[in-house]
């Protein structure tokens, strides 16, 4: 069996949300705040990205180098109501949901949505802060 694919995927998944035109603009998060590993007293709006869960899916069929691998998106915003986290993840999903974001990883067989969950709500020295958080499902040979 080879090693991890998540790095794979998270790279090609992270790489074209960091280079999309509509996700960097000031409607939406006002800058690259595209992150893996968010930087300390980041102001929100910003992404977070996380490689997930990672199976064999093909495993019946003796190809055990098939995964299965999930990544999540999180949108932290301070934005009163979730207009603004909804607007980030929902261009997180056009993004994603292309092939080409994905041509870069080898073995690439398809993605799909999993999951688009329902907002959290923090209070944080008095202010109100949402989380949306996407889940979304790559497979690779």
């Amino acid at each position: 069996m080879a090693g991890s694919r998540i790095p794979d995927v998270y790279n090609a998944g992270i790489d074209a949300l960091k280079s999309d035109g509509t996700l960097i603009s000031q409607s939406l998060l006002n800058g690259a705040k595209v992150y893996g590993v968010v930087p300390e007293d980041t102001i929100p709006p910003y992404l977070w990205v996380l490689g997930g869960r990672e199976v064999i899916w093909a495993e019946g069929f003796n190809q055990d180098d098939s995964r299965e691998i999930d990544l999540d998106a999180v949108v932290v915003s301070k934005y009163r109501g979730t207009k603004e986290a909804d607007d980030i993840i929902s261009q997180v999903m056009v993004v994603w949901d292309t092939d080409a974001t994905w041509a870069s990883v080898s073995g690439y067989a398809g993605h799909t949505f999993v999951e688009n969950r329902e907002p959290a709500f923090t209070e944080i020295a008095g202010e109100v802060w949402i989380e949306r958080a996407l889940k979304w499902r790559v497979w690779v040979n």
